[in-house]
């Protein structure tokens, strides 16, 4: 089974723009049910009215941490056929640790909140959800968006990089945490997917692109690559547990030939 084979409601978080919005109208468009969240009101309303029926939208901004949870629970009682979850929230800047000036600790705080610390709290209020629904014997998944960068960093955007690298490896662990379930029916039904980005054409680095610089993926392209990824089905049965787009590909592989496969060995594969 692929992932979006299985999909009856999926509950993106950070659909409001860029990769977040497009997977919302891709999969809009294949007939699944989709509940947007974000934090612009008006980017929520707007894409509402547009796609009309089977769309559902809440406004939500995941750093206001103490909330998190309530809101979680919040959305999923609300819609409780939800059966896959895709986090998005995520941004860089250009620092450099030896030149203080270029930033400031309230703008690391905001960036690792926003690409850790909210999605660690996110993980800990939805995986409950999908683990109830994967132990009905019901296909279940947990997408995280991940980063080439988060496997072969780039010292432009030193702390993005680590809360990539953080993200990959909380994927990891969460497959683990899957297989050692008690429960039979969640080992089997439940999927954690990190897809993997390269560098991508979004807003993501509106401000500091350089047009002399290497130039980013078509938004269009990578969501072909992406969205064929995810209708493929892995060796054994299961959905594939990273979906990786041009030069994200290669870095994904370096790591899944030399690192997971030392995990694999030692019984730690994730």
């Amino acid at each position: 089974m692929s992932i979006t084979s299985t999909i009856k409601t999926i509950l993106i978080v950070g659909a409001t723009s860029g990769l977040g919005e497009q997977f919302a109208r891709r999969l809009h468009a294949m007939g699944k049910k989709v509940i947007i969240t974000g934090r612009r009101a008006e980017r929520l309303s707007f894409l509402k009215a547009e796609l009309g029926t089977k769309i559902d939208a809440y406004q939500w901004d995941i750093t206001d941490l103490d909330k998190v949870s309530s809101r979680a629970s919040e959305i999923t009682t609300a819609h409780p056929d939800t059966n896959s979850i895709f986090i998005m929230p995520g941004f860089g800047s250009i620092l450099n640790f030896l030149d203080p000036s270029t930033s400031t600790d309230a703008k690391i705080i905001a960036e690792c909140n926003t690409n850790v610390t909210a999605q660690m709290l996110l993980t800990r209020a939805f995986m409950p959800h999908l683990a109830s629904v994967a132990a009905k014997g019901l296909p279940a998944s947990y997408l995280l968006m991940g980063s080439g960068m988060g496997f072969v960093p780039n010292g432009t955007f030193p702390v993005y990089v680590a809360t990539k690298a953080a993200i990959h490896a909380l994927a990891v662990a969460l497959r683990q945490n899957v297989s050692k379930d008690k429960n039979q029916n969640v080992k089997n039904n439940l999927s954690v997917v990190e897809v993997v980005a390269p560098y991508v054409a979004t807003d993501f680095d509106k401000e500091f692109r350089n047009p002399a610089g290497p130039q980013p993926m078509p938004l269009e392209e990578f969501m072909e690559n992406a969205m064929a990824q995810l209708a493929l089905m892995g060796e054994d049965g299961k959905p594939p547990k990273e979906v990786a787009v041009g030069s994200a590909q290669l870095r994904l592989g370096l790591w899944r030939n030399s690192v997971g496969k030392y995990m694999k060995e030692v019984g730690m594969e994730g």
